[in-house]
């Protein structure tokens, strides 16, 4: 709490012993892991793999669905989407509140 030099070298010294010490243990895992992989079947691997390079699944976002007088559509962007979902749902409030 009080910032008097020997508390600031204290203080940096522990912040870098902890680095120091998150750094080697996920070192340490990572290494593991990947020794895993010599035993590991075929579907497993990439599944470690994946897990190892922090990859995410490809389909993140879903687009939403619009069925409109001309076909259906397919609403991508975030405004898009935003607008539909505010008009889908004020539209079935002040219809519930009608009644």
């Amino acid at each position: 709490m009080r910032k008097r030099p020997s508390n600031i070298t204290k203080y940096e010294r522990m912040k870098k012993d902890t680095l120091e010490t998150i750094t080697k243990a996920e070192n340490e895992w990572f290494l593991n892991e990947c020794e895993k992989l010599e035993n590991a079947s075929d579907r497993q691997k990439w599944k470690m793999i994946n897990r190892l390079t922090n990859q995410t699944p490809a389909a993140e976002v879903q687009p939403i669905r619009k069925e409109t007088v001309n076909g259906v559509t397919y609403l991508f962007e975030d405004t898009e989407m935003m607008h539909e979902l505010e008009n889908h749902h004020i539209r079935k409030l002040s219809i519930n509140h009608d009644k």
